[in-house]
């Protein structure tokens, strides 16, 4: 800067105008008229004397210096920029991912909640059926898995070997036909048959009714004297005549000769009412199954019916080989399968049980919360919202000729109209890489038509004192004006 130096200069002159006092110089050859070096000039006389000319300078010029140098240091001493912006904090919409009914609402709106804190309680109990559920099959998915693993057990190897022998058993003996005495046996089954319902159909004998009748008296007649023998030892042992023993003695005869009695009884009147319908259509079928068999026994080998057994018993050979085989791979991989199937559809529904209780993922406070027990809500839709009180911020937009003032990382001042006698500490943490237009709220049209720079910067609210929406006064900075100034006019 040279406006200084041409100022001390301009008082130099008028100090040597004043006090004709001059700092001592180069001797210059004297001009014509002049008085030769080494003479003494006559002093004029309209000068003044010199401690006068002196206290001039120091009462007028001195102070003119001093005011001219305070308003140089005003010039460049650094200007801060003020810019207005508005406070966000930090939204965090909650939603259960598991929809159910409400079991209970732990917190209120307004309250202030840390981490991991539990904000409400879901009644779950259809989720936990359905875990059941899913572990049964998970279960039996495993125990099919570990038996195609242990392969056949001896005892089953074992049983298809029998039933492959009586296969072919069966096949070689229908290859060879019927022998004489299966014909035998079964023209014997057929004539049994064929007495046992020509006695049912004509009725039971008058002798054998005369015979039960005859039964009948009897039992009659010894449970009469079983009767009187139980009085009479009854009233011996209320007497003390006879012992205990010999009282109940004739108490179980006396059972025994009712319950003989009473089976004589129906069998007498079983007999009276001949046979029942029932009995005579079971013996009737009886005797067309016997005929059916003598005539096919009769009749010999039929072809189908010994292709058939054949059929039989390669399917028994075809089942023995399989076992011996053991499993094949791919049926202990598809178990394999299942059972992870099985274990992943378990594994989810325990991932939703555990969101039983919906929490809050940091602290905040709880600013929307309209909710009560027995409410149903849907799954992954937002419920809830808490503001992250300690991560709060505002955005400020600065023209591209003041950009040079901030750089991420920069300390600010912010103030806030609730607060107006505190000052915040904020940071830039953010500046975009690309200029947009002004936003409409902006006040003027002349700001809102320039090219800005939307700067973020975060506020430290460790009190907890700062609320989304409050208006904030940003201060950034300056720098020197005339720095400023000789800055432009570089550029």
């Amino acid at each position: 800067m040279r406006a200084p130096g041409r100022l001390l200069d301009a008082f130099r002159a008028t100090l040597e105008g004043i006090s004709g006092i001059s700092q001592p110089r180069t001797p210059q050859p004297p001009e014509p008229g002049e008085t030769p070096p080494g003479q003494t000039a006559a002093p004029p006389a309209n000068r003044l004397p010199a401690r006068w000319a002196t206290r001039l300078v120091l009462c007028c010029v001195v102070p003119a210096a001093l005011a001219v140098t305070g308003w140089l240091h005003f010039l460049n001493a650094p200007r801060d920029v003020v810019v207005s912006g508005t406070v966000e904090a930090r939204e965090i919409p909650l939603a259960a991912k598991a929809g159910g009914r409400i079991a209970r609402v732990l917190v209120r709106e307004g309250d202030i909640v840390s981490a991991g804190q539990a904000l409400l309680e879901l009644d779950l109990s259809e989720l936990e059926a359905r875990r059941n559920q899913l572990a049964s099959q998970l279960k039996k998915a495993e125990a099919r898995l570990q038996e195609l693993r242990n392969g056949p057990r001896q005892e089953e190897i074992v049983q298809a070997e029998a039933l492959a022998g009586e296969r072919y058993f069966e096949w070689k003996m229908l290859e060879k036909g019927s022998r004489p005495e299966e014909i035998g046996m079964a023209a014997a089954e057929q004539k049994k048959a064929e007495s046992e319902l020509e006695e049912l159909e004509g009725g039971y004998r008058k002798e054998e009714i005369d015979q039960a009748r005859a039964l009948v008296d009897q039992c009659r007649a010894r449970l009469e004297w079983a009767k009187r023998d139980f009085d009479r030892y009854r009233s011996l042992a209320a007497d003390g005549a006879v012992s205990g023993r010999d009282a109940d003695d004739a108490e179980t005869k006396l059972s025994e000769a009712k319950s003989a009695f009473e089976a004589a009884e129906d069998n007498y009147k079983k007999l009276l009412s001949g046979p029942r319908p029932e009995a005579i259509k079971a013996a009737r079928a009886a005797l067309r199954r016997s005929r059916e068999n003598l005539a096919m026994v009769l009749r010999g080998k039929r072809l189908e019916e010994v292709e058939m057994a054949r059929h039989r018993y390669l399917q028994a050979q075809a089942a023995l080989a399989l076992l011996k085989k053991g499993t094949r791979p791919e049926e202990v991989a598809q178990a394999a399968a299942d059972v992870s199937a099985a274990s992943a559809a378990v594994a989810e529904v325990e991932a939703l049980l555990k969101d039983r209780f919906l929490v809050s993922p940091a602290e905040a406070e709880v600013t929307t919360m309209d909710l009560h027990p027995g409410q149903v809500i849907a799954p992954n839709k937002p419920i809830a919202k808490l503001i992250r009180l300690d991560d709060v911020w505002t955005r400020i937009y600065i023209p591209e000729k003041e950009l040079a003032r901030v750089k991420v990382g920069d300390t600010v001042r912010v103030k806030v109209d609730a607060y107006p006698a505190r000052e915040f500490r904020g940071k830039v943490v953010q500046i975009p890489s690309a200029a947009e237009f002004t936003p409409r709220n902006v006040q003027t049209p002349e700001e809102r038509a320039n090219q800005v720079f939307a700067v973020k910067v975060e506020i430290d609210n460790g009190e907890r004192l700062l609320r989304g929406g409050m208006n904030a006064e940003v201060r950034l900075p300056g720098r020197p004006c005339l720095e400023k100034a000789s800055g432009g006019n570089h550029g």
